[in-house]
């Protein structure tokens, strides 16, 4: 799972909790290192969203 794709999941509502049961190989700290990278870098991370829906948009 990408930090992108993390972001996008809890921006149509999954919680943390939905996250950890959905993907097991994730941990509690692999959630909160990736929310702070998504803070630490946003406009990489709403570049590769942008990327992400135009590919989508696309098929």
């Amino acid at each position: 799972m990408t930090v992108w794709g993390l972001v996008e999941a809890r921006r149509i509502g999954y919680s943390e909790a939905d996250l950890l049961t959905s993907y097991s190989s994730l941990s509690a700290t692999d959630i909160a290192n990736a929310w702070a990278y998504a803070e630490a870098f946003p406009d990489e991370i709403e570049a590769e969203i942008r990327e992400n829906n135009e590919v989508m948009e696309a098929l």
